[in-house]
This record gives C-alpha cells, structure tokens and sequence, in this order.
C-alpha cells in the first residue's frame, strides 16, 4: 500500500475521531498499524483514543510503543515531547 493511501487512512481515521465516531477511527488506526506498525501518528492517536474511552493498559501499550519508535528513529522533534507528555498525561490517569 503506498504512503498516500496510508496518509487518507490515517486523516479519515483522524477526522472520525474528531466527529465523535470513535469505533470508525478506532477501526481505520488498526488498519493503518496493520499496513505499518510504527505508524507514529496512529500509535499515538489510537493510544489516546483508547485512554479517553476506558483508560485501558492497551492505551499505555500503545503510547508507550510510539515514545519508544520515536526513540529508535531518533526522533527528538516537538513530536517526541508531545508523545511524552501525552503517555505521562495516561500514566497519571491509571
């Protein structure tokens, strides 16, 4: 699958989010991490999605896994401290 239809995924599963339709979003996330597994943007988002309902472990999992992918690329932008702030915001609601 190319980059694009990964980046339509990704903003259609976004744009559910936004609307309120959180099992479409949820949904399109695992099919963007399905296609690419260190999907940072749908770790997070999905990480995020899934603590806003039930504040799950699953959250955690998967915002732990998006801080640790940033790590392995290297990734010290303004990304990598939103990823942070968002797992320590998860970890203090558990």
């Amino acid at each position: 699958m190319t980059d694009i239809t990964l980046d339509t995924l990704l903003k259609t599963a976004f744009a559910r989010h936004q609307s309120g339709a959180l099992d479409d979003a949820e949904a399109l996330y695992r099919r963007v991490l399905a296609l690419d597994p260190d999907n940072l943007n749908a770790l997070q988002l999905l990480g995020l999605l899934v603590h806003g309902r039930d504040g799950s472990p699953a959250a955690l999992e998967l915002l732990e896994r998006a801080v640790a992918v940033a790590e392995q690329r290297g990734d010290h932008s303004i990304h990598y401290a939103v990823l942070h702030n968002n797992l320590g915001n998860a970890l203090r609601d558990t």
